[in-house]
């Protein structure tokens, strides 16, 4: 699971429980984008700017290496595993800058359409924001607590299911607010349509809980302070996107890129 190398002997880890959380977070994040991306691609009917098609490879990048790295340190190789170490700092991070970037793009595409798809946009940005700080802080201590690997994999499971709010929000989109589909998400849905998406992404944090419980006799801290760091913003966007406060914030974040 881990992006750098365990230290624990591979009799003493969980023999396949984090491959296997990897790969549902890893088919979760196809299916969840596959009607409104995947299917469109290659139909050959899908016009974005190329930010966004950067932004999906990095996103599915970093799925298919947490999956790779998950099979490597569970199966024992951690020469290999450690040899992709700082790769994942670098696509992790690039994933935060990019995520932000697109999020600016798409208020800009907005703001050409109407005055309130821009209103709608403004908004909804707090949510890649948030979710690139969410992930970014995860993930940093991640790295920080390398040396512990019980620790380690555990936040990096937590990062990994906090990114997948979009991917499950999609479905949602497609049945609760078809106009924003249709337009490409130039005219987002309310702030409030990404809480159940992010719930129901929280499942894979407690499927590790419920594994932890019954494997290890106690949930580890590691998931009840990641999730309830992931629940806060989960639940703060909405009061907080309509704000004067968060309004000036916005007006900050696209100054940087005019």
């Amino acid at each position: 699971m881990a992006v750098f190398a365990s230290t624990l002997p591979v009799a003493q880890r969980a023999p396949r429980f984090h491959f296997h959380i990897a790969a549902a977070l890893c088919a979760t994040g196809f299916l969840g984008f596959a009607p409104t991306y995947w299917v469109p691609l290659f139909q050959g009917a899908l016009q974005l700017p190329p930010l966004v098609h950067l932004h999906a490879a990095l996103f599915y990048g970093w799925l298919l290496m947490h999956l790779r790295q998950s099979w490597l340190a569970g199966s024992g190789q951690i020469a290999r595993h450690r040899e992709w170490g700082m790769a994942g700092i670098a696509l992790a991070s690039g994933m935060c800058f990019v995520g932000i970037a697109t999020g600016i793009n798409s208020v800009h595409r907005s703001a050409a359409v109407s005055e309130s798809a821009a209103e709608a946009a403004r908004r909804f940005l707090i949510v890649p924001v948030t979710g690139a700080f969410v992930f970014a802080v995860l993930f940093g201590l991640a790295v920080v607590y390398v040396r512990k690997p019980e620790i380690h994999k555990r936040l990096l499971l937590c990062a990994t299911a906090s990114m997948l709010q979009a991917a499950i929000g999609r479905w949602f989109a497609l049945f609760l607010a078809p106009n924003s589909v249709a337009t490409g998400g130039v005219e987002p849905p309310p702030v409030v349509f990404t809480v159940a998406p992010g719930l129901l992404s929280n499942l894979f944090i407690i499927a590790g809980m419920i594994y932890d419980r019954r494997h290890r006799g106690s949930v580890h801290p590691a998931y009840w302070g990641a999730l309830g760091f992931i629940l806060f913003f989960q639940l703060i966007r909405v009061p907080l996107a309509p704000t004067a406060a968060w309004a000036k914030v916005t007006d900050w974040i696209l100054a940087l890129a005019p």
